[in-house]
C-alpha cells in the first residue's frame, strides 16, 4: 500500500483543539455548522481527556460571548449550564447513550456483524442540542425585537425557560445512572424525579432564576 503523503496525515490529525477560531458580528450562527464540539458520539464508555473537554468548553463559551455580548441570558448558559452539559453527556449518542449497544446485542443474538459506527448518520447529544438551541435562541432574540405581540411575550425569562426546556426535550437519551434505561416505561410522577434530577446536575435552576433557583419547581408541569 502506498504511504500517505504528509500533509496529508497532518491534514487528517486536525482537529477542534487545535484550530483557532475567529468570530466576527456577521456570521451570526454559521459558526456552529458542521461542528461536533469534540465529541463524535461514537465510544460507548463515555471517556475523553480532560484538557480536551475543557479547551472544548473554553473555545465554545468565548465563542458565546462573541456571539451575544451584554446578553445576561447566553452568559449564564455559559457559566451555569454549559460545563455541566458537556460533561454528563460525554460520549453519548442523539441516538441514545445505548443505542449501539441495544443494536450490537440484538444482532450478535442473530449471529450477524456488528453494525459500523461511523457512517450510522448520528452525532453526539451534545452536538445535537447545542445546534438545536443556539438558533433558537437567535430566533428569541429576534422575536423579542419585532413589533408585534410576540415582542410583549418573549422576554428573558420566556427565553431561559425555553432553552431549558429544549436542553430536557431528550432527557430519556442522558446516560445511566442518572436516566434508567426503561425510563418511557415510567410514571409521570417517576419522569418528574428524572427531569428534577438533571436540572440540579445540570445547573439548569441556577440558569432559570439566578437570583432565587428553586423557582424552578413552578414550571415543572
Amino acid at each position: 500500500m502506498a504511504k500517505k503523503p504528509k500533509d496529508v496525515e497532518e491534514l487528517q490529525q486536525l482537529s477542534l483543539f487545535e484550530t483557532e477560531i475567529t468570530l466576527n458580528s456577521e456570521q451570526d450562527d454559521d459558526w456552529l455548522e458542521d461542528e461536533d464540539f469534540g465529541f463524535d458520539g461514537e465510544p460507548s464508555d463515555r471517556t475523553i481527556e480532560t484538557s480536551h473537554t475543557l479547551l472544548t468548553l473554553q473555545l465554545l463559551q468565548e465563542a458565546i460571548e462573541a456571539q451575544n455580548p451584554d446578553d445576561p441570558v447566553m452568559r449564564d448558559f455559559g457559566t451555569y449550564v454549559l460545563p455541566k452539559l458537556l460533561q454528563l453527556a460525554i460520549g453519548v449518542t442523539a441516538k441514545g447513550g445505548k443505542f449501539f449497544d441495544k443494536i450490537d446485542q440484538e444482532r450478535e443474538a442473530a449471529r450477524e456483524k456488528k453494525v459500523r459506527r461511523d457512517n450510522a448518520a448520528d452525532q453526539s447529544l451534545n452536538t445535537h442540542l447545542l445546534n438545536g438551541l443556539f438558533p433558537a435562541n437567535l430566533i428569541e432574540k429576534r422575536l423579542e425585537k419585532l413589533n408585534t405581540t410576540i415582542k410583549r411575550v418573549v422576554r428573558e425569562r420566556e427565553r431561559r425557560l425555553v432553552m431549558a426546556a429544549f436542553i430536557l426535550h431528550d432527557f430519556e437519551k442522558f446516560p445511566e445512572p442518572d436516566v434508567p434505561a426503561n425510563c418511557r416505561k415510567l410514571s409521570i410522577a417517576e419522569h418528574r424525579q428524572i427531569i428534577e434530577r438533571l436540572v440540579h446536575q445540570l445547573r439548569l435552576d441556577s440558569f432559570i432564576n439566578p437570583e432565587e433557583p428553586e423557582a424552578y419547581q413552578e414550571y415543572l408541569d
